[in-house]
This record gives C-alpha cells, sequence and structure tokens, in this order.
C-alpha cells in the first residue's frame, strides 16, 4: 500500500510539472489541444489527490475526542464571530 501511494505521489507532481509546462508553453509554440491536455491532467490529479487524502479522515474515536476537548471558551469564541453554526 505504501509503494502505491508513494508512486501516486510522484505522479502526481510529474503531472502538475507538465501540466506547468504545457500552459506556461502553449502561447509560444501553439501547442495543440492544449487547454483539453490541461483540463485533463487537473481531473487526474483530483482523483490521486482524492485517492491519498482518503486515508485522512477522521475516524469515529478521533471525532468524539475533538469534541471532548472542545471546551467553553471555544464556543463563546465562536459565538462572538458568529460561527455558532460550525461548532461539532
Amino acid at each position: 500500500m505504501n509503494k502505491i501511494k508513494k508512486i501516486a505521489k510522484y505522479t502526481t507532481n510529474i503531472l502538475c510539472i507538465i501540466n506547468a509546462l504545457l500552459l506556461g508553453l502553449d502561447p509560444i509554440w501553439h501547442i495543440p489541444y492544449a487547454d483539453k491536455v490541461s483540463a485533463t491532467i487537473i481531473v487526474i490529479v483530483g482523483v490521486i489527490g482524492t485517492y491519498l487524502l482518503g486515508d485522512k479522515a477522521l475516524t469515529k474515536p478521533a471525532l468524539e475526542e475533538i469534541q471532548n476537548n472542545f471546551n467553553a471558551d471555544d464556543l463563546e469564541l465562536l459565538a462572538e464571530e458568529g460561527d455558532v453554526e460550525n461548532v461539532i
């Protein structure tokens, strides 16, 4: 699993570099379909990024720990800022 994630990270970085080169050189060289290729690369990077972030989601015990550590001072601060609906 770690090998797949490592490959996914390198692939994402390489695709971002290729996309930057493509967008930067298109006005000079008039690369055909550069906008469509760039959009495709962005979608692929987004999908890979979602895969990589999938493991970082909060588990139920971690969420409960955050809720237990959330104290009254934090609630008062959020109420003053008007962010009461964002309280867990």
